[in-house]
């Protein structure tokens, strides 16, 4: 088992400076986590598909915690376990094109999904349904998340001419995404 140690032992950061500075969620793929030192300078990439690291490390991002450790899967960039944290109390600056304007769910004969109001700035808002369970709790985090102008930006991605939505990143966006 590999600890990300690659940001502790490199003199990158003591471990008490590791810092979640982004989640990406995307429709069939692990979602991306760029982890960092307090200074940004820098930053790894790791994965996971997993829903409870993704529930697990989300209030790391809102609320700026150090993190410390997190355990790879041996030789991958896999997360395999988030070793305790306590919340933090200075949030990433949220960087993104669209704020959340209300969220809504639907159950029929087919499933469930969210479905999310989202806006650019000064632009129309517009209604999506999603499904995808770990873009869900992106979209509901950034929702109910106070940001510095009062809402929390997020990076959205469609396919085709902004008809389904395919990939969200909540906090700062970095070159690995």
């Amino acid at each position: 088992m590999g600890i990300l140690r690659l940001l502790i032992e490199a003199p990158i950061a003591r471990s008490n400076e590791l810092v979640l500075t982004s989640i990406t969620a995307a429709v069939g793929q692990p979602s991306r986590f760029i982890v960092s030192n307090r200074s940004r300078r820098d930053h790894r990439l790791v994965t996971s598909s997993s829903n409870v690291i993704q529930q697990a490390l989300l209030p790391a991002l809102m609320s700026g915690a150090d993190l410390g450790q997190l355990e790879l899967v041996e030789s991958t960039d896999e997360i395999r376990r988030v070793h305790p944290y306590a919340l933090g109390i200075e949030p990433p600056r949220f960087r993104g094109s669209h704020i959340i304007w209300s969220v809504a769910t639907e159950r029929n004969s087919t499933g469930e999904h969210l479905q999310a109001s989202l806006s650019k700035f000064g632009e129309k808002i517009a209604h999506y349904k999603v499904f995808d369970l770990l873009i869900q709790q992106l979209l509901i985090a950034a929702f109910q998340a106070k940001g510095r102008d009062g809402k929390v930006r997020v990076t959205v991605e469609f396919d085709s001419p902004a008809k389904d939505i395919v990939a969200v990143t909540l906090g700062e966006r970095g070159r690995d995404h």
